[in-house]
């Protein structure tokens, strides 16, 4: 199994355009998408989302998820998932287009069994994941940054400095999220300053799409804007760079592969 890694260096910006980008899939792409968050329920790649909250108590008060990770980790445990009936513990954000798995309740466990089964369902699988360590260095990622001096510089001298057979020698694609264009640090301009030798694409910074995270809004948000011809959407740059980004995905990604997010721990 391949995936395509998002990451960041742990301000969150990674798992907002891993999230974007399955909405995006799930609207505008043909193929099941399943957005699948390792981190804490209503948080990571959710943060922008809203799902029916389902569960149950025990006597001692402990809450038992009838959705989400806890529950497909339950029940591979008991040798009782498969292929046939994952997608009853997923939430169906777009019918038949994008399901989701919702986070922890109660700590963290590896989900790594779970990426084998939902390959042979889902033709995409994002997640985001802040154990960077744990991941086959000869996977592809996408790295989500800004233009912050230092951050590109660790992240161009880190690139550098890595060992063919380092994680960090395999990223495909830079994406400078919430772009300012009267900035002299502009695309040209870093790809000269660093020598890059990937893809870098910018994702202007959108007012709307920055509130409808906040409020948890982000699939109408996406489906407004998509909805519209691209000479009309006041978020045109945004989705410019968006639709970019997913033309590079697709070109690493064959059909039944995995895209995945990673980044640093949630602050």
């Amino acid at each position: 199994m391949s995936r395509i890694l998002f990451w960041d260096y742990g301000d969150g910006g990674a798992a907002d355009i891993a999230a974007a980008i399955a909405v995006y899939h799930g609207l505008k792409r043909p193929g099941k998408v399943l957005l699948l968050n390792e981190h804490k329920v209503g948080e990571g790649l959710e943060s922008g989302l809203k799902l029916l909250v389902d569960g149950l108590q025990d006597s001692s008060g402990f809450q038992v998820r009838e959705h989400g990770i806890e529950s497909l980790l339950r029940l591979q445990a008991n040798q009782r998932l498969s292929a046939v009936n994952f997608r009853d513990y997923t939430y169906s954000l777009i019918a038949e287009q994008l399901d989701v798995v919702s986070g922890f309740v109660h700590g963290k466990i590896p989900a790594a069994g779970l990426y084998r089964l939902a390959e042979q369902i889902y033709e995409l699988t994002i997640t985001y994941s802040s154990e960077v360590q744990t991941l086959p260095h000869s996977e592809p990622r996408v790295a989500v940054l800004s233009q912050n001096r230092m951050l590109l510089e660790r992240f161009f001298e880190e690139k550098d400095r890595a060992d063919r057979s380092d994680i960090r020698s395999s990223c495909e694609v830079l994406v400078l999220r919430d772009f300012d264009r009267n900035s002299r640090w502009t695309v040209n301009n870093i790809r000269r300053r660093y020598k890059a030798r990937v893809p870098v694409i910018a994702l202007d910074y959108c007012t709307a799409f920055r509130d409808a995270v906040n409020h948890r809004d982000l699939l109408r948000f996406m489906y407004y804007y998509t909805s519209e011809p691209l000479g009309k959407r006041t978020s045109g740059p945004f989705f410019s760079g968006l639709e970019r980004l997913s033309e590079q995905i697709m070109q690493q990604i064959p059909m039944g592969r995995t895209l995945s997010a990673v980044g640093g721990e949630e602050r």
